[in-house]
């Protein structure tokens, strides 16, 4: 059976952050330090320069480069996941 009734309850759009805060795929792995602890949250939609989507990255990806030797040298776009559902 097929019902074309609307569920109640809250919206996606009642929950989601209108402007997140996000970050470059060229950024330094500090910054995305910084934004975490600083804003209290665990992961930021990574943007190419025009804005548009194009990863994440979490504290995940985050802890798993601090174990890496080339961590001064390594960018948000070499750590973060590409597979992003929207």
């Amino acid at each position: 059976m097929v019902t074309t009734e609307r569920a109640t309850g809250p919206t996606v759009e009642s929950a989601m952050t209108v402007s997140p805060v996000v970050i470059s795929e060229d950024e330094a792995i500090a910054a995305v330090a910084e934004l975490l602890s600083g804003y209290d949250i665990s992961g930021l939609p990574v943007v190419d320069d025009t804005g548009r989507l194009v990863g994440i990255i979490t504290e995940h990806e985050l802890l798993e480069a601090v174990l890496r030797p080339e961590i001064g040298q390594l960018k948000v776009g070499d750590l973060m996941t590409t597979e992003v559902l929207t």
